[in-house]
C-alpha cells in the first residue's frame, strides 16, 4: 500500500492505447496513452487495471489485470519510557515474524549493542537526554514500513556525596555519616577498613 512508481505494460506497436483503473485503490501517474504506465497504490485492496488498444486496421481490444495491494507491515516499538544514564542491556522490540529489520538511533545518547537486524535490540544509555529509535521492517511481500518510538528519557544519575568527619578515634562509637536526603532507597556499606555500621 502507498507505493509509488509501480509499472504495468502491454504489447507494444499498436496505434493507440488507453489505460484506466477500473476499480480499486490505484491512480495512473504517467503513460496512460502508451504501452507502459506507472501507477500509485493507495490503501490495501485489489486494483483492476484495463487497457484498450487499437491496431493499424482500426480493430479494438480491451484487456484487464488484477493487482493485489498489500497492507503495510505493523512495526510498533515497545520500550521502557525511561532508563538511567549509563545503564546497559536495555531492550526495545517490535512485531516479530518479518523478513528483515533495520534499527537505528535517530538521536540521543544511546548505542545499539546487539540485535540491529532482528525484532529485539539491546542498547546502552550514555549521558542524560532523550533517545529516539526507529526500525524499518520488510515483510514477505516486499512491503516496507518505518516506525518510531516516542522519546525514551535517559535520567541523570542521583548525587550521593557522603559527608562525614575526616578522622575519628579508634574504638569510638556513634560516629555519623550522611548523604543527600530524599531518594527512594539507600544502601550503605563499609567498603574497607576497621568500621561497622550500627544503625541507619
Amino acid at each position: 500500500a502507498y507505493s509509488k512508481g509501480n509499472e504495468a505494460n502491454t504489447t507494444s506497436g499498436y496505434k493507440s492505447y488507453s489505460w484506466s483503473v477500473a476499480s480499486g485503490p490505484g491512480n495512473i501517474t504517467s503513460g496512460a496513452t502508451t504501452a507502459s504506465i506507472t501507477w500509485t497504490a493507495s490503501g490495501p485492496g485489489t486494483v483492476n487495471l484495463s487497457v484498450t488498444v487499437i491496431d493499424n486496421n482500426g480493430c479494438t481490444a480491451t484487456c484487464y489485470k488484477e493487482v493485489e495491494v498489500y497492507a503495510l507491515p505493523d512495526c510498533t516499538i515497545t520500550a521502557d519510557d525511561g532508563v538511567c544514564a549509563y545503564s546497559k542491556g536495555n531492550e526495545a522490540n517490535t512485531t516479530s515474524g518479518y523478513k528483515s529489520y533495520s534499527w537505528s538511533v535517530v538521536s540521543g545518547p544511546a548505542t545499539i549493542t546487539s540485535g540491529a537486524n532482528t525484532s529485539t535490540i539491546t542498547w546502552d544509555a550514555q549521558g542524560p537526554g532523550s533517545v529516539n529509535f526507529s526500525v524499518t521492517v520488510t515483510d514477505e511481500n516486499g512491503c516496507v514500513a518505518t516506525c518510531y518510538k516516542d522519546p525514551v528519557i535517559v535520567y541523570d544519575l542521583p548525587s550521593c556525596t557522603i559527608t562525614a568527619d575526616d578522622g575519628v578515634c579508634a574504638y569510638s562509637e556513634g560516629n555519623t555519616a550522611n548523604t543527600t536526603f530524599g531518594y527512594k532507597s539507600y544502601s550503605w556499606s563499609v567498603v574497607s577498613g576497621p568500621g561497622n555500621i550500627t544503625s541507619g
